[in-house]
């Protein structure tokens, strides 16, 4: 057994990393793992270890993130990412003066451009869903129920818990439930009516 606080993949061996490397991917959650892949019975979606008395499921072989300190097995996999993606747009607002409306079911949130709506796979931290939470002292996760793009700003419905994440999501597919207005910045005027859009064949207003 290994422990991940003090031993990491570092190239092709483990050896101590610096405590500061090892508090940077920490505090960004960069670290995933998951235990040693088993041979693959042919015919079977199920994964068996060569002596055929532990069964496994292949779902449990796939990478986990690590959250807190945590033994690893030998010759498991560990996943590091050594330089997160930053979104330090985080950084530049208040995010208890961006929430627009806290229900007991959903929270409404102004979010700012330059962030990203869910954690990424190298940083847990730098999001929409962590940020409003933490401002908001809850208890539990925030989930995703819609997206915008990182580059764009704009108001962002998210749930408190699953049952309506789930009733938000069937208004969304149902055809003029519910209903998205976007507003574009260009430096000069564009055309009005009816145009071609550059990358698709059909017309664009």
């Amino acid at each position: 057994m290994v422990c991940l606080r003090a031993t990491l993949l570092w190239g092709y061996s483990l050896v101590p990393c610096p405590s500061s490397f090892i508090f940077n991917e920490r505090s960004f959650n960069g670290f995933r793992t998951c235990g040693t892949p088993v041979r693959t019975t042919p015919g079977s979606h199920k994964h068996t270890r060569q002596a055929g008395s532990c069964v496994l499921q292949a779902e449990q072989c796939q990478p986990k993130r690590v959250t807190q300190d945590i033994a690893i097995n030998k010759h498991a996999f560990i996943r590091v990412h050594v330089h997160p993606k930053r979104f330090p747009a985080v950084y530049t607002v208040d995010w208890k003066e961006c929430v627009i409306y806290n229900g007991a079911d959903y929270v409404v949130v102004h979010k700012p451009a330059g962030v990203q709506v869910a954690p990424t796979v190298d940083n847990l931290l730098e999001n929409v869903l962590f940020c409003t939470a933490q401002a908001l002292q809850c208890a539990e996760s925030l989930l995703i129920t819609h997206r915008l793009d990182a580059c764009t700003e704009g108001l962002l419905v998210v749930g408190r818990n699953r049952p309506f994440v789930q009733q938000f999501n069937r208004l969304l597919q149902r055809p003029g439930a519910v209903r998205k207005f976007y507003k574009a910045l260009t430096q000069h005027p564009p055309p009005t009516g009816t145009g071609q859009g550059p990358a698709s064949s059909q017309p664009c207003a």
